[in-house]
Protein backbone atom coordinates (compact mmCIF):
# COMPACT_ATOMS: atom_id res chain seq x y z
CA UNK A 1 0.00 0.00 0.00
CA UNK A 2 1.61 3.25 -1.10
CA UNK A 3 1.06 6.72 0.26
CA UNK A 4 -0.46 9.19 -2.15
CA UNK A 5 -0.77 12.96 -2.10
CA UNK A 6 -2.49 14.74 0.78
CA UNK A 7 -5.95 16.24 0.49
CA UNK A 8 -6.97 19.41 2.29
CA UNK A 9 -9.34 18.76 5.17
CA UNK A 10 -12.89 20.06 5.05
CA UNK A 11 -14.34 21.86 8.05
CA UNK A 12 -12.73 22.85 11.32
CA UNK A 13 -13.40 19.74 13.41
CA UNK A 14 -10.39 19.45 15.74
CA UNK A 15 -10.55 15.66 15.34
CA UNK A 16 -9.56 16.12 11.68
CA UNK A 17 -6.00 16.78 10.49
CA UNK A 18 -5.22 19.83 8.36
CA UNK A 19 -3.62 17.60 5.71
CA UNK A 20 -4.89 14.06 5.39
CA UNK A 21 -2.97 10.95 4.51
CA UNK A 22 -4.35 9.23 1.42
CA UNK A 23 -3.60 5.73 0.13
CA UNK A 24 -4.47 4.20 -3.22
CA UNK A 25 -4.89 0.51 -2.54
CA UNK A 26 -6.04 0.48 -6.16
CA UNK A 27 -7.79 3.19 -8.18
CA UNK A 28 -11.23 2.08 -7.07
CA UNK A 29 -10.24 1.78 -3.39
CA UNK A 30 -9.01 5.14 -2.08
CA UNK A 31 -8.32 5.21 1.66
CA UNK A 32 -8.48 8.63 3.37
CA UNK A 33 -7.46 8.86 7.03
CA UNK A 34 -9.92 10.93 9.07
CA UNK A 35 -8.82 10.47 12.70
CA UNK A 36 -5.07 9.91 13.20
CA UNK A 37 -4.09 7.50 15.97
CA UNK A 38 -0.73 6.87 17.63
CA UNK A 39 0.03 3.62 19.48
CA UNK A 40 3.25 3.68 21.49
CA UNK A 41 5.89 0.98 21.18
CA UNK A 42 5.10 -0.60 24.54
CA UNK A 43 1.45 -1.05 23.66
CA UNK A 44 2.30 -2.38 20.22
CA UNK A 45 4.62 -4.95 21.81
CA UNK A 46 1.91 -5.99 24.28
CA UNK A 47 -0.61 -6.49 21.50
CA UNK A 48 1.92 -8.43 19.41
CA UNK A 49 2.48 -10.74 22.39
CA UNK A 50 -1.30 -11.27 22.68
CA UNK A 51 -1.37 -12.25 19.01
CA UNK A 52 1.49 -14.71 19.47
CA UNK A 53 -0.35 -16.34 22.35
CA UNK A 54 -3.54 -16.66 20.30
CA UNK A 55 -1.63 -18.31 17.45
CA UNK A 56 -0.02 -20.75 19.83
CA UNK A 57 -3.34 -21.75 21.34
CA UNK A 58 -5.45 -21.96 18.17
CA UNK A 59 -4.28 -24.24 15.32
CA UNK A 60 -6.60 -22.48 12.86
CA UNK A 61 -4.82 -19.18 13.50
CA UNK A 62 -1.34 -20.67 13.36
CA UNK A 63 -1.54 -20.85 9.56
CA UNK A 64 -3.45 -17.57 9.12
CA UNK A 65 -0.36 -15.41 8.86
CA UNK A 66 -1.40 -13.40 5.80
CA UNK A 67 1.10 -14.95 3.38
CA UNK A 68 -1.55 -16.77 1.38
CA UNK A 69 -1.49 -20.41 0.37
CA UNK A 70 -0.16 -22.38 -2.59
CA UNK A 71 -0.14 -20.29 -5.76
CA UNK A 72 -2.14 -17.44 -4.24
CA UNK A 73 -0.86 -14.58 -2.13
CA UNK A 74 -2.64 -12.15 0.12
CA UNK A 75 -2.49 -8.65 -1.31
CA UNK A 76 -3.34 -6.58 -4.37
CA UNK A 77 -2.14 -7.12 -7.93
CA UNK A 78 -1.46 -4.55 -10.63
CA UNK A 79 -4.20 -5.77 -12.94
CA UNK A 80 -7.97 -6.27 -12.85
CA UNK A 81 -10.06 -7.56 -9.98
CA UNK A 82 -12.88 -10.05 -9.54
CA UNK A 83 -15.39 -8.54 -7.09
CA UNK A 84 -18.45 -10.20 -5.58
CA UNK A 85 -20.75 -9.87 -2.59
CA UNK A 86 -21.96 -13.29 -1.49
CA UNK A 87 -23.99 -13.36 1.76
CA UNK A 88 -24.75 -17.06 1.52
CA UNK A 89 -22.13 -18.20 4.03
CA UNK A 90 -23.24 -15.87 6.85
CA UNK A 91 -25.24 -17.97 9.35
CA UNK A 92 -28.99 -17.21 9.37
CA UNK A 93 -28.57 -15.41 6.03
CA UNK A 94 -28.32 -18.65 4.05
CA UNK A 95 -31.24 -18.88 1.62
CA UNK A 96 -31.75 -20.07 -1.91
CA UNK A 97 -32.14 -16.45 -3.06
CA UNK A 98 -29.14 -14.09 -3.33
CA UNK A 99 -29.11 -10.96 -1.19
CA UNK A 100 -30.86 -7.91 -2.68
CA UNK A 101 -27.84 -5.90 -1.50
CA UNK A 102 -25.17 -7.76 -3.50
CA UNK A 103 -25.16 -5.25 -6.37
CA UNK A 104 -23.74 -2.51 -4.13
CA UNK A 105 -20.22 -4.02 -4.39
CA UNK A 106 -20.26 -3.01 -8.07
CA UNK A 107 -19.37 0.45 -6.73
CA UNK A 108 -15.95 -0.98 -5.77
CA UNK A 109 -15.11 -1.91 -9.37
CA UNK A 110 -13.21 0.03 -12.01
CA UNK A 111 -12.45 -0.19 -15.73
CA UNK A 112 -11.51 -3.73 -16.73
CA UNK A 113 -12.75 -5.43 -13.57
CA UNK A 114 -15.18 -8.35 -13.40
CA UNK A 115 -18.19 -8.22 -11.08
CA UNK A 116 -19.80 -11.58 -10.27
CA UNK A 117 -23.51 -11.57 -9.50
CA UNK A 118 -25.58 -14.29 -7.87
CA UNK A 119 -29.01 -12.82 -8.61
CA UNK A 120 -30.86 -11.33 -11.54
CA UNK A 121 -28.96 -8.82 -13.66
CA UNK A 122 -30.28 -5.27 -13.82
CA UNK A 123 -28.52 -3.73 -16.85
CA UNK A 124 -29.96 -0.30 -16.00
CA UNK A 125 -27.94 -0.27 -12.77
CA UNK A 126 -24.77 -1.29 -14.56
CA UNK A 127 -25.33 1.56 -17.03
CA UNK A 128 -26.02 3.91 -14.10
CA UNK A 129 -22.71 3.15 -12.36
CA UNK A 130 -20.83 3.34 -15.67
CA UNK A 131 -22.42 6.44 -17.23
CA UNK A 132 -24.18 8.25 -14.40
CA UNK A 133 -21.54 7.80 -11.71
CA UNK A 134 -18.63 7.36 -14.15
CA UNK A 135 -17.07 4.52 -12.17
CA UNK A 136 -15.84 2.52 -15.15
CA UNK A 137 -16.64 -0.19 -17.67
CA UNK A 138 -17.04 -3.48 -15.81
CA UNK A 139 -17.65 -6.99 -17.14
CA UNK A 140 -20.52 -8.72 -15.31
CA UNK A 141 -20.41 -12.45 -14.71
CA UNK A 142 -23.62 -14.16 -13.56
CA UNK A 143 -24.12 -17.24 -11.45
CA UNK A 144 -24.22 -20.33 -13.72
CA UNK A 145 -27.76 -21.67 -14.17
CA UNK A 146 -26.55 -25.22 -13.51
CA UNK A 147 -24.97 -24.34 -10.14
CA UNK A 148 -26.26 -26.23 -7.12
CA UNK A 149 -28.96 -24.34 -5.23
CA UNK A 150 -27.55 -22.59 -2.17
CA UNK A 151 -23.90 -23.22 -3.07
CA UNK A 152 -21.52 -20.30 -2.46
CA UNK A 153 -21.14 -18.06 -5.48
CA UNK A 154 -17.35 -18.56 -5.78
CA UNK A 155 -17.81 -22.33 -5.75
CA UNK A 156 -20.46 -22.01 -8.47
CA UNK A 157 -18.03 -19.99 -10.61
CA UNK A 158 -15.19 -22.43 -9.95
CA UNK A 159 -17.24 -25.38 -11.17
CA UNK A 160 -18.43 -23.59 -14.33
CA UNK A 161 -16.07 -24.06 -17.32
CA UNK A 162 -17.26 -20.91 -19.09
CA UNK A 163 -16.79 -18.69 -16.04
CA UNK A 164 -13.38 -20.16 -15.32
CA UNK A 165 -12.29 -19.71 -18.92
CA UNK A 166 -13.18 -15.99 -18.78
CA UNK A 167 -11.32 -15.44 -15.52
CA UNK A 168 -8.25 -17.40 -16.56
CA UNK A 169 -8.09 -15.63 -19.91
CA UNK A 170 -8.30 -12.23 -18.20
CA UNK A 171 -5.59 -13.17 -15.68
CA UNK A 172 -3.26 -14.37 -18.45
CA UNK A 173 -3.87 -11.33 -20.66
CA UNK A 174 -3.22 -8.84 -17.86
CA UNK A 175 -0.67 -10.86 -15.91
CA UNK A 176 -2.59 -10.76 -12.64
CA UNK A 177 -5.99 -11.01 -10.98
CA UNK A 178 -7.04 -9.78 -7.54
CA UNK A 179 -10.04 -11.46 -5.90
CA UNK A 180 -12.00 -9.03 -3.70
CA UNK A 181 -14.73 -10.83 -1.74
CA UNK A 182 -17.30 -9.12 0.47
CA UNK A 183 -16.45 -11.67 3.17
CA UNK A 184 -13.33 -13.82 3.19
CA UNK A 185 -14.34 -17.49 3.02
CA UNK A 186 -12.66 -20.73 2.07
CA UNK A 187 -14.76 -20.75 -1.12
CA UNK A 188 -13.32 -17.38 -2.20
CA UNK A 189 -9.76 -18.61 -1.71
CA UNK A 190 -10.53 -21.92 -3.50
CA UNK A 191 -11.68 -19.92 -6.51
CA UNK A 192 -8.47 -17.87 -6.48
CA UNK A 193 -6.40 -21.06 -6.24
CA UNK A 194 -8.28 -22.60 -9.17
CA UNK A 195 -7.69 -19.55 -11.38
CA UNK A 196 -4.00 -19.50 -10.44
CA UNK A 197 -3.62 -23.22 -11.21
CA UNK A 198 -5.19 -22.91 -14.66
CA UNK A 199 -3.50 -19.59 -15.53
CA UNK A 200 -0.09 -21.12 -14.87
CA UNK A 201 3.30 -19.79 -13.86
CA UNK A 202 3.98 -16.11 -14.22
CA UNK A 203 0.40 -15.03 -13.44
CA UNK A 204 0.00 -13.22 -10.12
CA UNK A 205 -3.25 -14.09 -8.30
CA UNK A 206 -3.94 -12.29 -5.02
CA UNK A 207 -6.81 -12.09 -2.54
CA UNK A 208 -7.61 -8.77 -0.92
CA UNK A 209 -8.94 -10.19 2.35
CA UNK A 210 -7.86 -11.81 5.58
CA UNK A 211 -7.30 -15.58 5.71
CA UNK A 212 -10.73 -17.26 6.02
CA UNK A 213 -9.97 -18.84 9.41
CA UNK A 214 -9.07 -15.45 10.85
CA UNK A 215 -12.13 -13.83 9.26
CA UNK A 216 -14.30 -16.45 10.94
CA UNK A 217 -12.76 -15.66 14.32
CA UNK A 218 -13.11 -11.90 13.92
CA UNK A 219 -16.78 -12.23 12.98
CA UNK A 220 -17.47 -14.51 15.93
CA UNK A 221 -19.04 -12.32 18.63
CA UNK A 222 -17.89 -14.59 21.46
CA UNK A 223 -14.27 -14.64 20.22
CA UNK A 224 -14.35 -10.87 19.69
CA UNK A 225 -15.72 -10.18 23.16
CA UNK A 226 -12.77 -12.02 24.70
CA UNK A 227 -10.35 -9.98 22.61
CA UNK A 228 -11.99 -6.74 23.81
CA UNK A 229 -11.29 -7.74 27.40
CA UNK A 230 -7.67 -8.64 26.58
CA UNK A 231 -6.95 -5.43 24.66
CA UNK A 232 -9.12 -2.84 26.41
CA UNK A 233 -10.03 -4.44 29.73
CA UNK A 234 -13.34 -5.70 31.14
CA UNK A 235 -14.94 -2.24 31.09
CA UNK A 236 -14.91 -2.36 27.28
CA UNK A 237 -17.90 -4.76 27.29
CA UNK A 238 -21.36 -4.88 28.78
CA UNK A 239 -21.60 -7.69 31.32
CA UNK A 240 -21.15 -10.77 29.13
CA UNK A 241 -20.82 -14.54 29.39
CA UNK A 242 -20.85 -17.60 27.15
CA UNK A 243 -23.28 -20.50 27.52
CA UNK A 244 -22.00 -23.92 26.44
CA UNK A 245 -25.37 -25.66 26.73
CA UNK A 246 -29.06 -25.05 27.45
CA UNK A 247 -28.65 -25.32 31.23
CA UNK A 248 -25.91 -22.67 31.27
CA UNK A 249 -28.04 -20.47 29.01
CA UNK A 250 -31.07 -20.38 31.29
CA UNK A 251 -28.95 -20.17 34.45
CA UNK A 252 -27.03 -17.16 33.17
CA UNK A 253 -30.21 -15.45 31.99
CA UNK A 254 -31.83 -15.94 35.39
CA UNK A 255 -28.81 -14.45 37.18
CA UNK A 256 -28.44 -11.49 34.81
CA UNK A 257 -32.18 -10.76 34.98
CA UNK A 258 -31.72 -9.74 38.61
CA UNK A 259 -29.18 -7.08 37.65
CA UNK A 260 -30.25 -5.66 34.27
CA UNK A 261 -33.54 -4.53 32.73
CA UNK A 262 -32.92 -6.12 29.34
CA UNK A 263 -30.77 -9.05 28.20
CA UNK A 264 -29.50 -10.36 24.89
CA UNK A 265 -28.67 -13.78 23.48
CA UNK A 266 -26.44 -13.67 20.40
CA UNK A 267 -25.54 -16.23 17.80
CA UNK A 268 -21.78 -15.62 17.70
CA UNK A 269 -21.25 -15.67 13.93
CA UNK A 270 -24.25 -13.98 12.38
CA UNK A 271 -24.59 -10.35 11.32
CA UNK A 272 -26.82 -7.32 11.00
CA UNK A 273 -28.78 -7.95 14.20
CA UNK A 274 -30.33 -11.12 12.74
CA UNK A 275 -28.59 -13.28 15.33
CA UNK A 276 -29.76 -11.22 18.33
CA UNK A 277 -32.61 -12.02 20.69
CA UNK A 278 -33.40 -9.25 23.17
CA UNK A 279 -35.30 -10.32 26.29
CA UNK A 280 -37.19 -8.44 29.00
CA UNK A 281 -35.75 -9.36 32.39
CA UNK A 282 -39.18 -9.25 34.01
CA UNK A 283 -40.32 -12.01 31.66
CA UNK A 284 -37.14 -14.03 32.18
CA UNK A 285 -37.49 -13.87 35.97
CA UNK A 286 -40.95 -15.42 35.85
CA UNK A 287 -40.03 -18.55 33.83
CA UNK A 288 -38.52 -21.87 34.86
CA UNK A 289 -35.82 -23.62 32.82
CA UNK A 290 -38.09 -25.35 30.28
CA UNK A 291 -40.38 -22.38 29.70
CA UNK A 292 -37.45 -19.95 29.48
CA UNK A 293 -35.70 -22.13 26.91
CA UNK A 294 -38.89 -22.37 24.85
CA UNK A 295 -39.32 -18.58 25.12
CA UNK A 296 -35.81 -17.97 23.78
CA UNK A 297 -36.31 -20.35 20.86
CA UNK A 298 -39.64 -18.72 20.03
CA UNK A 299 -37.95 -15.33 19.82
CA UNK A 300 -35.40 -16.69 17.34
CA UNK A 301 -38.12 -17.69 14.91
CA UNK A 302 -36.57 -21.17 14.84
CA UNK A 303 -38.79 -23.01 17.32
CA UNK A 304 -37.76 -26.53 18.20
CA UNK A 305 -34.29 -26.13 16.70
CA UNK A 306 -32.73 -23.08 18.30
CA UNK A 307 -29.13 -22.19 17.64
CA UNK A 308 -25.88 -24.07 17.98
CA UNK A 309 -23.92 -23.54 21.18
CA UNK A 310 -21.94 -21.77 22.49
CA UNK A 311 -24.11 -18.67 22.67
CA UNK A 312 -23.14 -15.25 23.94
CA UNK A 313 -25.35 -14.06 26.81
CA UNK A 314 -25.20 -10.61 28.30
CA UNK A 315 -26.75 -7.35 29.35
CA UNK A 316 -28.44 -5.29 26.64
CA UNK A 317 -27.37 -1.73 27.40
CA UNK A 318 -30.31 0.56 28.09
CA UNK A 319 -30.38 3.54 27.98
CA UNK A 320 -27.93 4.25 25.16
CA UNK A 321 -26.73 7.69 24.09
CA UNK A 322 -25.47 6.60 20.67
CA UNK A 323 -24.51 3.56 18.58
CA UNK A 324 -21.26 4.54 16.85
CA UNK A 325 -19.49 2.50 14.19
CA UNK A 326 -15.79 3.01 13.43
CA UNK A 327 -14.71 2.24 9.86
CA UNK A 328 -11.11 1.12 9.33
CA UNK A 329 -8.74 -0.02 6.65
CA UNK A 330 -6.23 -2.58 7.95
CA UNK A 331 -2.97 -2.65 5.94
CA UNK A 332 -0.87 -5.78 5.73
CA UNK A 333 1.43 -6.31 8.69
CA UNK A 334 4.49 -4.07 8.36
CA UNK A 335 2.70 -1.43 6.25
CA UNK A 336 1.62 0.81 9.11
CA UNK A 337 -1.12 1.03 11.70
CA UNK A 338 -4.81 0.47 10.88
CA UNK A 339 -6.39 3.60 9.39
CA UNK A 340 -9.58 5.19 10.75
CA UNK A 341 -11.65 6.42 7.80
CA UNK A 342 -14.63 7.62 9.77
CA UNK A 343 -16.79 7.43 12.86
CA UNK A 344 -20.49 7.06 12.09
CA UNK A 345 -23.68 7.03 14.11
CA UNK A 346 -25.91 4.13 13.17
CA UNK A 347 -29.68 4.18 12.89
CA UNK A 348 -31.01 1.01 14.50
CA UNK A 349 -34.64 -0.04 14.64
CA UNK A 350 -36.57 -2.78 16.36
CA UNK A 351 -35.81 -4.85 19.43
CA UNK A 352 -32.86 -6.58 17.75
CA UNK A 353 -31.17 -3.36 16.71
CA UNK A 354 -31.45 -3.89 12.95
CA UNK A 355 -29.27 -1.57 10.85
CA UNK A 356 -31.38 0.77 8.70
CA UNK A 357 -28.95 3.61 8.07
CA UNK A 358 -26.00 5.70 9.22
CA UNK A 359 -24.58 9.21 9.11
CA UNK A 360 -21.36 10.97 10.15
CA UNK A 361 -21.32 10.98 13.92
CA UNK A 362 -22.48 13.95 15.90
CA UNK A 363 -20.17 13.02 18.79
CA UNK A 364 -17.66 15.64 19.97
CA UNK A 365 -14.02 15.38 18.91
CA UNK A 366 -12.79 13.90 22.19
CA UNK A 367 -15.27 11.01 21.95
CA UNK A 368 -14.35 10.40 18.31
CA UNK A 369 -10.68 10.27 19.24
CA UNK A 370 -11.33 7.83 22.08
CA UNK A 371 -13.34 5.53 19.83
CA UNK A 372 -10.67 5.75 17.13
CA UNK A 373 -7.86 5.01 19.62
CA UNK A 374 -9.62 1.93 21.03
CA UNK A 375 -10.68 0.58 17.63
CA UNK A 376 -7.14 0.89 16.23
CA UNK A 377 -5.79 -1.13 19.15
CA UNK A 378 -8.36 -3.86 18.45
CA UNK A 379 -7.58 -3.79 14.74
CA UNK A 380 -3.85 -3.90 15.48
CA UNK A 381 -4.35 -7.25 17.21
CA UNK A 382 -6.12 -8.55 14.10
CA UNK A 383 -3.37 -7.15 11.88
CA UNK A 384 -0.74 -8.96 13.96
CA UNK A 385 -2.69 -12.18 13.33
CA UNK A 386 -2.59 -11.61 9.54
CA UNK A 387 -5.71 -9.51 8.90
CA UNK A 388 -5.79 -7.35 5.77
CA UNK A 389 -8.62 -5.29 4.32
CA UNK A 390 -11.87 -3.78 5.50
CA UNK A 391 -12.99 -3.95 9.11
CA UNK A 392 -15.38 -2.02 11.32
CA UNK A 393 -16.32 -2.06 14.98
CA UNK A 394 -19.72 -1.30 16.48
CA UNK A 395 -20.07 0.16 19.95
CA UNK A 396 -22.76 1.60 22.19
CA UNK A 397 -22.34 4.54 24.52
CA UNK A 398 -24.27 3.23 27.49
CA UNK A 399 -25.71 5.75 29.91
CA UNK A 400 -28.04 8.72 30.26
CA UNK A 401 -25.66 11.27 28.75
CA UNK A 402 -22.15 11.63 27.34
CA UNK A 403 -20.69 12.72 30.66
CA UNK A 404 -21.62 9.41 32.29
CA UNK A 405 -21.53 7.11 29.26
CA UNK A 406 -19.41 3.96 29.02
CA UNK A 407 -18.06 2.80 25.66
CA UNK A 408 -18.99 -0.85 25.15
CA UNK A 409 -17.72 -2.67 22.04
CA UNK A 410 -20.38 -5.09 20.88
CA UNK A 411 -19.42 -6.30 17.41
CA UNK A 412 -16.60 -6.64 14.90
CA UNK A 413 -17.43 -6.75 11.20
CA UNK A 414 -14.50 -8.45 9.51
CA UNK A 415 -15.77 -7.75 6.00
CA UNK A 416 -17.09 -5.02 3.76
CA UNK A 417 -20.40 -3.55 4.87
CA UNK A 418 -23.16 -1.05 4.29
CA UNK A 419 -21.12 1.91 5.55
CA UNK A 420 -17.69 0.99 4.18
CA UNK A 421 -18.94 0.38 0.63
CA UNK A 422 -20.74 3.73 0.67
CA UNK A 423 -17.72 5.47 2.19
CA UNK A 424 -15.40 4.10 -0.49
CA UNK A 425 -17.84 5.07 -3.24
CA UNK A 426 -18.10 8.57 -1.79
CA UNK A 427 -14.31 8.92 -1.76
CA UNK A 428 -14.28 7.90 -5.42
CA UNK A 429 -17.00 10.38 -6.33
CA UNK A 430 -15.81 13.46 -4.41
CA UNK A 431 -12.20 12.74 -3.40
CA UNK A 432 -12.85 12.79 0.35
CA UNK A 433 -16.26 11.97 1.81
CA UNK A 434 -15.79 14.62 4.51
CA UNK A 435 -16.16 17.22 1.77
CA UNK A 436 -19.65 15.92 1.10
CA UNK A 437 -20.90 14.10 4.23
CA UNK A 438 -23.48 11.44 3.49
CA UNK A 439 -26.42 9.65 5.03
CA UNK A 440 -27.16 5.98 4.30
CA UNK A 441 -30.78 4.89 3.98
CA UNK A 442 -31.49 1.15 4.05
CA UNK A 443 -35.08 -0.07 4.22
CA UNK A 444 -36.93 -3.29 3.46
CA UNK A 445 -40.54 -4.40 3.72
CA UNK A 446 -41.88 -1.23 2.11
CA UNK A 447 -44.84 -1.04 -0.26
CA UNK A 448 -43.96 1.08 -3.26
CA UNK A 449 -44.70 0.88 -6.95
CA UNK A 450 -42.44 -1.50 -8.86
CA UNK A 451 -40.74 0.32 -11.73
CA UNK A 452 -37.47 0.26 -13.68
CA UNK A 453 -34.46 2.12 -12.32
CA UNK A 454 -34.72 5.06 -14.78
CA UNK A 455 -38.21 5.70 -13.42
CA UNK A 456 -36.85 5.60 -9.85
CA UNK A 457 -34.20 8.15 -10.77
CA UNK A 458 -36.87 10.28 -12.40
CA UNK A 459 -38.85 10.18 -9.16
CA UNK A 460 -35.80 11.32 -7.22
CA UNK A 461 -35.47 14.09 -9.80
CA UNK A 462 -33.20 17.04 -8.98
CA UNK A 463 -32.12 15.36 -5.74
CA UNK A 464 -30.27 12.61 -7.68
CA UNK A 465 -26.46 12.72 -7.68
CA UNK A 466 -24.86 13.80 -10.96
CA UNK A 467 -21.13 13.40 -11.38
CA UNK A 468 -21.05 16.31 -13.81
CA UNK A 469 -22.28 19.06 -11.46
CA UNK A 470 -22.34 19.96 -7.79
CA UNK A 471 -21.42 16.49 -6.52
CA UNK A 472 -24.27 16.28 -4.07
CA UNK A 473 -27.45 14.23 -4.13
CA UNK A 474 -28.75 10.68 -3.85
CA UNK A 475 -26.72 7.71 -5.08
CA UNK A 476 -28.37 4.32 -5.55
CA UNK A 477 -26.19 1.75 -3.78
CA UNK A 478 -28.23 -1.33 -4.68
CA UNK A 479 -31.22 -1.35 -7.08
CA UNK A 480 -33.13 -4.56 -6.36
CA UNK A 481 -35.55 -3.40 -3.67
CA UNK A 482 -36.15 -0.12 -5.44
CA UNK A 483 -37.16 -1.68 -8.75
CA UNK A 484 -39.24 -4.33 -6.95
CA UNK A 485 -40.95 -1.65 -4.86
CA UNK A 486 -40.01 -3.34 -1.57
CA UNK A 487 -37.38 -1.01 -0.12
CA UNK A 488 -34.36 1.17 -0.78
CA UNK A 489 -30.60 1.30 -0.35
CA UNK A 490 -29.29 4.82 -0.95
CA UNK A 491 -26.51 7.22 -0.04
CA UNK A 492 -27.32 10.94 0.03
CA UNK A 493 -24.37 13.38 -0.12
CA UNK A 494 -24.63 17.07 0.80
CA UNK A 495 -22.59 20.03 1.97
CA UNK A 496 -22.87 19.01 5.62
CA UNK A 497 -24.40 16.23 7.71
CA UNK A 498 -27.57 18.15 8.60
CA UNK A 499 -28.23 18.96 4.95
CA UNK A 500 -27.63 15.32 4.01
CA UNK A 501 -30.18 14.24 6.62
CA UNK A 502 -32.75 16.73 5.31
CA UNK A 503 -32.14 15.73 1.70
CA UNK A 504 -32.42 12.03 2.63
CA UNK A 505 -35.83 12.69 4.18
CA UNK A 506 -36.90 14.53 1.01
CA UNK A 507 -35.72 11.65 -1.21
CA UNK A 508 -37.64 9.11 0.89
CA UNK A 509 -40.76 11.27 0.65
CA UNK A 510 -40.41 11.39 -3.14
CA UNK A 511 -40.05 7.60 -3.35
CA UNK A 512 -42.72 6.72 -0.78
CA UNK A 513 -45.17 9.48 -1.66
CA UNK A 514 -45.40 10.41 2.04
CA UNK A 515 -42.99 11.04 4.95
CA UNK A 516 -41.77 7.81 6.52
CA UNK A 517 -43.47 6.98 9.82
CA UNK A 518 -41.33 6.51 12.91
CA UNK A 519 -38.19 7.91 11.35
CA UNK A 520 -35.21 8.00 13.71
CA UNK A 521 -32.55 10.61 13.03
CA UNK A 522 -28.92 9.57 12.86
CA UNK A 523 -27.78 13.16 13.37
CA UNK A 524 -28.39 14.85 16.71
Amino acid sequence: MTVGGGLAAAGANPARPEVKRVWRVRTSLPVVEQVPVVVDAIEQARIAALAEGLRAGDPALAGADGRGTGRVRQGVGDGPALIFEDHGEIPLFTTAAPSPLEYRSLLLAEDGDVFALGGQRIPDFEAYTRDGLRLGEVDVLTRPAAAATGSPLPDALRHDPAAMARLVRLARERGSLTVIPYLSTAAAWRLAEAVAAEAGAGVDVAVLAPPPALAARVNDKAWFSRRVVEVLGPDGLPETGWAADAFELTTMLSILAKQHRRLVVKMPDSAGGVGNVVLDSAVVAGLDHDRLLEHVWQQTGRRGRGWAFPLLVGAWDDPVVDSPSVQLWVPQRGDGLPVVEGVFSQVLKGARGTFVGAAPTWLPAEWQQRLADESVRLALLFQELGYFGRCSFDAVLAGDDLDSAAAHWVDANGRWGGVSIALTAANRLVGDWQRRPFVIVQRSGLHMTARPLPAVLEDIGPLAFKASDGRTGAVVLAPCRLVEGTGMNLMVLAGDAAAAEADAAAVKTRLLGTPEDGEVSAVA
